[in-house]
């Protein structure tokens, strides 16, 4: 496994792969956006959070954690996903039972049947996504990243096709989370097909990473997880108590136009985050800044092509007609397409900083910038709908402020270090 080298071909074939999920997950809450009424779009929003809690379970204790033992071996990362599919996917299952939870705190809102296909939905896609995006960056980590393309392209074609068709035969409340899901388990049987070319021959030498080993690393990056999502969760709540589901919902919108700048980064970071891993491992300063640049530079020229395109309502712009709540609050989007945009220039310093295993000191900076952020959601009755752009956007400097002091101290000696900088290095070596 070679992460050294910066292919163009692989990075292209990353890019697709993160435009084409990100057109999945586009279409999908675009569909939510423009035929859901401000409260079904309210118990909307707080289902998908409740999924981005849930589904953290298995992304932070087995499938981030195989990625990184995957990435320190060398005879090839595929090997670890026989153990990894199976035990995420246990993990996974108690992360749907807490969104099925989640009806209890939407009955009020919206009738049984709504209430109750959100949380199926929403429970489903708990199980399949997590399982869907460690598959498509085992393909990244094993320089198959044209691999990981073919399995969005179709997720991509399964999802689009159930937009079209299941508007038809079931209510608007299953399609969302619906469609996603059929089109994370159709895809994945593909990534089944696929994997089998990119396994390595012979034994696997290294044998399968323990229970103990994955709890090492992920144990801290759970918390950091937990506490990003639990806040956004918070926010949501918060905002609603003080300003109405209708905000939010407008809101909901606004972030749902924007989420292509984001997925944009996490997908160009499931191509360049392995190699950011791979040199702060090998303590290779000049190589982590270069990989570093090439993020920030693609991400950041999306966002000033994407903002004037999209940001406002204009006569070139076809999204105001077609997610109209996003644009019910002049500067909403725009806003939030900044916001996104802060999110992507700290993903290096997280890959760099996981590198480096300062997984305690990534939990603390997520948490301080997560409680900064549901702070700044009592000034709601202010800030109104903006304070979703506004949150984030404090959560995330603080973030990033965070993961650039911890990234500079894997690249320093270690004798200009101190102890103090990294509690779990000398017990957690053996990933």
């Amino acid at each position: 496994m070679d992460l050294k080298g910066a292919s163009i071909r692989r990075l292209s074939a990353g890019q697709i792969d993160s435009a084409l999920a990100s057109i999945a997950t586009f279409a999908a809450g675009v569909y939510a956006v423009s035929e859901f009424d401000a409260t079904l779009l309210g118990a909307y929003v707080v289902t998908f959070t409740a999924w981005n809690v849930a589904r953290t379970l298995a992304s932070e204790m087995v499938f981030v954690p195989s990625e990184v033992v995957a990435i320190s071996r060398s005879d090839g990362g595929i090997t670890v996903l026989d153990s990894s599919l199976w035990r995420g996917t246990l993990v996974s299952l108690l992360g749907a039972l807490g969104v099925m939870a989640s009806i209890f705190l939407i009955l009020g809102e919206v009738d049984r049947g709504a209430a109750i296909a959100l949380t199926v939905t929403g429970a489903a896609v708990t199980i399949l996504a997590p399982l869907h995006e460690h598959w498509r960056r085992m393909f990244h980590i094993a320089d198959s990243s044209w691999r990981a393309a073919a399995v969005s392209a179709l997720h991509v074609f399964v999802t689009v096709v159930g937009l079209l068709v299941l508007p038809r035969l079931v209510p608007p409340a299953w399609i969302p989370f619906g469609v996603l899901a059929v089109g994370f388990f159709v895809s994945t049987l593909l990534a089944v097909v696929l994997t089998a070319a990119v396994r390595p021959d012979g034994e696997n030498r290294f044998g399968h990473p323990s229970w103990l080993e994955l709890t090492r690393i992920g144990r801290w990056l759970l918390v950091a997880q937990v506490s990003v999502v639990v806040s956004d969760f918070l926010l949501v709540l918060i905002a609603r108590a003080i300003i109405g589901g209708e905000m939010v919902g407008y809101a909901e919108g606004a972030r749902v136009v924007a989420r292509p700048i984001q997925i944009l980064g996490l997908g160009l970071a499931a191509v360049l985050g392995p190699r950011s891993l791979r040199f702060a491992i090998e303590g290779d300063d000049a190589k982590a800044r270069k990989t570093r640049r090439t993020l920030w530079t693609l991400t950041s020229l999306a966002a000033v092509i994407y903002l004037p395109l999209v940001g406002f309502d204009w006569a070139l712009n076809p999204l105001p007609d077609l997610v109209p709540t996003a644009y019910e609050i002049d500067g909403l989007v725009a806003a939030t397409i900044i916001g996104s945009t802060l999110l992507n220039l700290s993903l290096p310093w997280w890959y760099e900083a996981l590198g480096g295993r300062r997984q305690f000191q990534i939990a603390i900076s997520e948490v301080t910038g997560s409680v900064l952020k549901v702070a700044t959601g009592f000034l709601a009755a202010s800030l109104q709908a903006f304070v979703f752009p506004i949150a984030w956007a404090v959560g995330w400097l603080a973030r990033g402020t965070g993961l650039g002091l911890i990234s500079r101290s894997v690249f320093q000696p270690v004798d200009q270090v101190g102890d103090s900088l990294a509690p779990d290095s000398s017990t957690e070596s053996d990933g």
